[in-house]
């Protein structure tokens, strides 16, 4: 085979195997997309195919949702299903945050609560906006609070508990009371917030001690190499590492919203991609 030949066949089999995982890329993506469901089919801020929520608890948190998107525009849906269907929790609440677009379109505030019953997993997902407020750690916490409840079966208890955990970040973030709102059990986060907080302040405190010394040490060897010499070729303090410490970063994007009818209308499109996973 010539030359040329043989280039050309290569050129041939990468289109095709180009073209086959576009093809398969598209393919998953309409059948993630078919997954979601259309916002119009939710009960306002809730959609549970599975009816785990009581009519009162349904009315609960779309009465509480609807305080709180009026004083801060933030939206908090909940979102039960029966299984993943062979997707992971990620991928479903990115595509849910894109097509329900949850949350205000400046302030980017809206979270998903998102669970899986039969899969025994759950997410929380936040937009932009409550990263700040509602940081992984924190969404963790939430998560294993819920997975108690989770474990005896005590499904709508859960999700309530988790439910009022997430609107109580918003009311201390924005300074509001969310009308006829139940009070959370927040102690379990606070407690372990503090316990973190002191435990980062010891590591802080511990890093500065071990490159001080290590620095000290350095000093002390070159200066003993050092000793006799007319010329000091060096001194001072040399830390053991060079360079420093920064983090960077932008995010874009938008939310907003109102209701119409008996479904949910947000205005935004996607997350962050902050949150945490979890399950039972």
């Amino acid at each position: 085979m010539k030359r040329g030949d043989k280039v050309r066949m290569k050129k041939t089999i990468l289109l095709f195997f180009i073209i086959v995982l576009l093809f398969c890329n598209n393919v998953f993506a309409e059948d993630l997309n078919d997954f979601i469901a259309d916002p119009s089919q939710s009960n306002e801020y809730v959609y549970d195919e599975l009816n785990i929520l009581s009519s009162e608890d349904r009315e609960y948190i779309n009465s509480t949702n609807r305080d709180l998107q009026n004083k801060t525009g933030g939206q908090v849906v909940i979102y039960i299903v029966d299984s993943l269907e062979g997707f992971t929790p990620e991928e479903i609440t990115e595509e849910i945050f894109q097509k329900w677009k949850i949350g205000d379109a400046e302030k980017l505030n809206g979270t998903l609560m998102f669970f899986a019953i039969n899969d025994r997993k759950m997410r929380i997902e936040t937009g932009y906006g409550t990263e700040g407020f509602i940081p992984d750690a924190y969404a963790s916490r939430i998560i294993r609070n819920m997975a108690a409840f989770f474990s005896d079966e005590a499904y709508s208890e859960g999700i309530l508990e988790g439910y009022n955990e997430v609107l109580s970040l918003y009311s201390q973030e924005y300074g509001v009371d969310i009308e006829n709102a139940e009070k959370a059990n927040m102690e379990y986060v606070e407690e372990n917030s503090e316990f973190d907080e002191d435990w980062i302040m010891v590591l802080i405190v511990v890093i500065i001690l071990i490159l001080v010394f290590s620095g000290l040490d350095n000093n002390n060897k070159n200066n003993k190499n050092n000793r006799g010499n007319r010329r000091r070729r060096g001194g001072g303090f040399y830390p053991p590492f060079g360079g420093g410490f920064g983090s960077g970063g932008g995010f874009g994007g938008g939310f907003g919203g109102g209701f119409s009818g008996g479904g949910f209308s947000g205005g935004g499109g996607r997350s962050g991609g902050g949150g945490a996973s979890g399950g039972w």
